[in-house]
């Protein structure tokens, strides 16, 4: 299963990959419960660059600064397009995306909305090719980490993408 979050973390930047830091943690553990490891993944970021300095990156703080960004060099291209060939050319051979947050989700899929697609999966054609494949959206495990809520559906959303990727199916029930 290929990952995909919106931007590394302090700690993904400061040992150099991607979930490295407290989210990642969080999703390895996730991972494990289900028998897969974390060499069993492929992880990738819409950006490569840290978008904060001194705080766990989340969502808002993501679109502040591109916005930001935007404001101090509007000729410039996003980081967003900037990092976007580099994103599709890493996700060009996934067999199956579990899409990590709205950020991400706005990304590869096209949509807007975690909340109202999250644990839903839909067949996508992979960015840049006429592939399809299956993804799973789900919330980003740093949200999880701050609405303790959220925890078991994400759990739900991830053994699902993972039984996806697993068994290949194209028809899910939950619970089976």
């Amino acid at each position: 299963v290929s990952i995909v979050g919106h931007s590394p973390g302090k700690i993904d930047v400061e040992e150099g990959g991607p979930f490295l830091g407290r989210a990642g943690a969080y999703e390895n553990d996730g991972l494990r419960r289900f028998g897969y490891d974390r060499d069993d993944a492929s992880y990738h970021n819409v950006i490569v660059c840290r978008p904060v300095a001194d705080n766990e990156t989340d969502e808002e703080d993501f679109e502040i600064f591109l916005r930001k960004l935007h404001k101090e060099n509007p000729e410039s291209p996003s980081p967003i397009e900037n990092c976007r060939p580099r994103l599709l050319n890493e996700l060009k051979d996934a067999k199956a995306l579990l899409i990590y947050g709205r950020i991400s989700l706005q990304q590869i899929v096209n949509l807007d909305g975690i909340t109202k697609y999250a644990g839903h999966p839909m067949q996508v054609t992979v960015p840049g090719t006429d592939r399809k494949v299956w993804a799973v959206p789900t919330y980003h495990p740093s949200a999880v980490l701050h609405e303790k809520r959220l925890a078991t559906l994400f759990e739900a959303h991830v053994e699902k993408a993972l039984r996806i990727a697993r068994e290949g199916k194209t028809r899910w029930v939950d619970g089976k």
